[in-house]
């Protein structure tokens, strides 16, 4: 019960650092120096739940992981969650940068960028529907593969509309030009460009 009650408070701090993010992205309030921090805190709290959900699947299941061909919301789950740490790797190593350049993203490029930090909301939204979703046992891998899918399309969709919108908002990190933000907040983005490394 202990190690189930620790899985959903991780779960519950990563939802709302990333609804935040998302957040702040949408309306313009986040600067692009900040998100390599965020990035950080994502990867601790992803490395808790996969070793709290690794180890909550592994008492479940007794050892026995052949078991796992009969269970096919897990194996659903199970891929939702190694699809979103891939995802998270993308943005760090690909995305972040990026964004953090102060140039102008060309349309493919931040369609791109745009899509990947939609993949990581998504997968983050039904990773914990999965984990919540019991009449989902009853279903059958396809139908739980039907739903991952539709789940991506519908992102998909959502990125190619939003792209227009984020390219031409004040202030937003894909439209790449150089800014100033509020006193409060250029204060803390210098700081997070700080402690990322990106000026001594």
């Amino acid at each position: 019960m202990g190690l189930v009650y620790a899985h959903l408070l991780v779960c519950a701090f990563a939802l709302r650092l990333v609804l935040v993010t998302d957040w702040r992205v949408l309306r313009g309030t986040i600067a692009a120096g900040e998100l390599p921090q965020v990035h950080r805190q994502m990867i601790w709290l992803l490395a808790g739940l996969w070793a709290t959900g690794a180890t909550i699947v592994a008492v479940d299941l007794g050892g026995h992981f052949s078991d796992l061909a009969a269970r096919p919301k897990l194996l659903t789950k199970l891929l939702c969650v190694t699809v979103l740490t891939l995802n998270g790797w993308l943005l760090g190593r690909w995305c972040f940068p990026r964004l953090a350049g102060g140039r102008l993203l060309g349309d493919a490029e931040s369609l791109a960028v745009l899509a990947c930090g939609g993949l990581s909301t998504a997968h983050w939204l039904l990773a914990a529907f999965l984990g919540i979703a019991r009449p989902l046992q009853s279903r059958t891998l396809a139908e739980c593969l039907g739903l991952y899918l539709a789940v991506m399309v519908a992102t998909a969709l959502m990125a190619l509309l939003l792209q227009p919108l984020l390219r031409r908002a004040p202030g937003s990190v894909f439209a790449g030009a150089p800014r100033r933000l509020k006193p409060g907040m250029q204060a803390e983005a210098d700081a997070a460009l700080v402690a990322s490394g990106k000026v001594a």
